[in-house]
């Protein structure tokens, strides 16, 4: 008997359970998300106010981040791959190299939007609690 076969199956609650809890999950503000003190605030004011925060926020060139800590961490690894080990561990290095760097400038470029949308709603006179 194999170790897959003794693998326990998914039945359809464990499935909607998951679910329901990943959608709860959702259902709160997103990672970065402002929170603003919105008492005395009209929404609609607000819900405009917020989109062209979001809109400025846009501007922040995510991918570039994400392309410049890949290289990046590609060299880093390569390098130290190269002084550990064989070609074969500098590729490989490389390459984990290149993925943790091309995550933080994912994670950097996002914390930056999120950073520029607090600061817009702060220049408009919003309470942002976070």
């Amino acid at each position: 008997m194999s170790i897959l076969s003794q693998r326990p199956k998914l039945t359809v609650s464990t499935i909607v359970f998951l679910a329901a809890s990943l959608s709860g999950c959702a259902a709160h503000n997103r990672p970065g998300e402002p929170i603003v003190d919105l008492q005395g605030t009209d929404p609609a004011v607000y819900s405009r106010d917020l989109a062209e925060c979001r809109q400025y926020a846009g501007e922040v060139a995510v991918g570039a981040r994400v392309g410049a800590g890949a290289l990046g961490g590609a060299v880093l690894g390569g390098v130290i791959g190269a002084a550990i080990g064989d070609s074969r561990t500098a590729q490989q290095v490389a390459g984990a190299g290149a993925a943790n760097g091309a995550a933080r400038g994912g994670l950097n470029g996002m914390r930056t939007r999120s950073d520029v949308v607090k600061s817009c709603l702060r220049q408009r006179n919003y309470r942002v609690l976070n």
